[in-house]
């Protein structure tokens, strides 16, 4: 029996967020993602989903810990899963809405690439009410000094595409990259580069592979056993004061998606 690998992440001391696409052993699509906080405001969260609307959301769990200068950045949509057109759009932001916006309006199998870029390559500002300004949220973020870099994933089938959108030089710095994905493999990427750096510096690699594995700790529950691998991996089974995990999903696209979630 395949054991999972997610080494790569396990590697990092922290990772700020990840996101994992993949497939399952059986060939189902999946989608993991995890969150890390090093500061009482990032820490104060969760990750809930909503199954009316197909949903993963980032939410406060206490509002007072929440940064009001970082509010906009902290809480999001995390994931929507489109199940008639076999898609599902994750990001660290609100430029999940962005995407799944695109996706529902390119109904004629337009490939993910295409979709990404259209989606992302021009700047579209959100008013930040809290701190009386606008976001680009095609670009990185406006959290000096990291600059946290915007990073999103399209899945549909058995093609992944991902983009990373990273600060260099006081401009935003674009990179995408498609996968083919097989059964019992997945591809990592994450918003910063695995140090706990001063200020943080950004995911500038290629996807890492993963190896996305069948074992089950309950019969038919193979969602709860990745979930389970992830949150391990971004140190969740470690004590809350030596450990920045906060929270970890996995969902299983199929026409009823298999959801699992760890929070902190």
């Amino acid at each position: 029996m395949t054991e999972s690998d997610f080494s790569a992440l396990e590697d990092m001391i922290y990772s700020g967020r990840g996101i994992v696409l993949g497939m399952t052993e059986d060939g189902k699509p999946m989608i993991g993602y995890t969150l890390t906080g090093r500061s009482p405001s990032s820490q104060a969260r969760e990750l809930v989903y909503d199954h009316k609307s197909n949903t993963l959301r980032t939410v406060p769990t206490e509002m007072e810990k929440i940064d009001p200068r970082f509010a906009a950045l902290l809480t999001y949509p995390v994931m929507t899963f489109i199940p008639e057109l076999n898609t599902a759009v994750v990001s660290n932001g609100v430029q999940t809405e962005l995407l799944y916006s695109y996706v529902r309006t390119h109904t004629d199998n337009t490939d993910i690439s295409s979709i990404m870029r259209e989606a992302l390559c021009r700047p579209i500002d959100m008013y930040d009410a809290a701190n009386q300004r606008y976001i680009d949220i095609t670009s990185y973020e406006p959290d000096d000094p990291n600059f946290t870099p915007r990073i999103s994933g399209v899945i549909r089938g058995n093609e992944a595409g991902f983009s990373v959108i990273s600060n260099k030089d006081g401009k935003k710095s674009p990179a995408r990259y498609i996968r083919e994905l097989e059964p019992g493999k997945g591809f990592l990427i994450t918003t910063y580069n695995g140090g706990n750096e001063k200020p943080l510096l950004p995911f500038t690699r290629e996807p890492v592979e993963v190896t996305i594995g069948e074992q089950r700790r309950e019969a038919d529950d193979l969602s709860g056993s990745l979930v389970s691998d992830l949150y391990s991996a971004i140190g969740g089974n470690r004590s809350k004061e030596n450990s920045y995990a906060v929270s970890a999903a996995v969902i299983i696209l199929d026409t009823i998606p298999e959801i699992a979630i760890m929070n902190r």
